[in-house]
């Protein structure tokens, strides 16, 4: 096994604990008037049995997570492909499964512990702030022409590398390094990872404009000091989006260098799975400095057990806001970090029916361009 195959492995093998440790400093990094995606007031966030329901969580995603990487280097170490690269994918699916499965076992016991406790708005104040040249927000959509020039060089690679590329250019490679699957050679295969470079532009170009047009997250007890701080996550999390768009079009650029044998398919997987290390891991780390809409930048907002507002009759299983009188289409995410949308907005199923039809055009082209 090459050095080149092993450290894929090595890197491909980390996703796995990489993604366990995001699911399991979830409940940690959510708005302080917000536990297991219910409104709660901040001071319950010290609550023994809401700290109790968030570390019986994290323990059990991090014994999970322990054991499943255990596991799939286990079998990554005997090389055996076939399982797992099966566990390995499962085991991913299994993870986010179990950690949506005791959020809502956890929100049971929060929305339980709300009645009990009689933590209830009597009133449904709201707030922005209009002074906006104030407060950081994020980064300009244009940033993502970026994007362009790396695009303009993968094609120009390409198709200045054609004339020396195989008969036959390799597709596929098994966990020991060697190519077991080829196509021939074609302008479609060209332009084949110019077209992933395309989709992947236009994600983040969308992603980036749904920030830009999310509702912010501003609290009614503390305008100001919230609307700084989500100010601050939404510049974060643009910029990151920006560059690892960037970062991930570059790794592109390996492709055409590996059907034309200038580095070898196993090298080239490896640039791939390192850059999908290093964005993980970057998620992670702005996560935990910002905290879901900048949860984490601003000291708590608010200790008198109030709650400003309620809309938890607006999120359905904790995870899908519906709400026909909410004008927006974009809102921070209750659990998780980042952003959703308003199922209530008709303009949303209009988005998402147009991204399917994308993804199918897509899946079209890629088989006629490939093969």
């Amino acid at each position: 096994m090459s050095v080149e195959t092993m450290s894929f492995l090595v890197v491909t093998v980390a996703l796995l604990p990489l993604t366990g440790v995001t699911c399991a400093v979830m409940p940690w990094i959510q708005r302080a008037g917000e536990c297991f995606a219910v409104t709660v007031p901040v001071s319950a966030q010290s609550d023994p049995r809401i700290r109790g329901y968030k570390m019986r969580y994290t323990v059990v995603m991090a014994v999970l997570t322990a054991a499943m990487t255990v596991l799939v280097a286990g079998l990554a170490a005997v090389g055996v492909e076939g399982p797992m690269m099966i566990v390995f994918i499962v085991s991913l699916f299994v993870l986010l499964g179990v950690s949506f499965g005791l959020m809502l076992f956890y929100r049971s016991k929060v929305i339980a512990l709300k009645r009990e406790s009689g933590w209830q708005a009597e009133s449904d104040l709201r707030a922005t702030v209009i002074a906006e040249k104030d407060v950081p927000g994020p980064v300009a959509l244009g940033w993502e022409a970026l994007n362009i020039p790396v695009i303009l060089a993968t094609l120009a690679v390409g198709i200045m590398l054609y004339p020396v590329m195989p008969d036959k250019v390799p597709m596929h490679m098994d966990l020991v390094g060697n190519v077991n699957s080829w196509t021939d050679k074609s302008m479609g295969v060209v332009l084949f990872p110019v077209l992933v470079q395309v989709i992947v532009l236009a994600s983040m170009a969308f992603s980036h404009w749904g920030i830009i047009r999310s509702k912010g997250a501003t609290s009614a007890d503390a305008p100001v000091s919230t609307a700084y701080a989500y100010g601050l996550f939404a510049h974060a999390q643009s910029v990151l989006l920006v560059a690892l768009g960037v970062l991930l079009n570059v790794a592109m650029i390996c492709i055409p260098l590996s059907f034309a044998n200038v580095m070898t398919m196993a090298q080239a997987s490896l640039v791939v799975v390192l850059v999908a290390v290093v964005e993980v891991v970057a998620s992670i780390v702005v996560s935990l400095v910002y905290g879901q809409a900048g949860s984490r930048v601003i000291a708590r907002v608010s200790d008198d057990g109030s709650m400003p507002t309620d809309d938890d009759a607006h999120w359905v299983a904790g995870v899908f806001y519906v709400n026909r009188d909410d004008p927006s289409l974009f809102l921070p995410e209750r659990f998780g970090v980042g952003w959703t949308v308003n199922l209530g907005r008709p303009a949303v199923w209009a988005i998402m029916a147009a991204f399917v039809a994308v993804m199918v055009v897509f899946v079209v082209l890629s088989v006629v361009m490939v093969g």
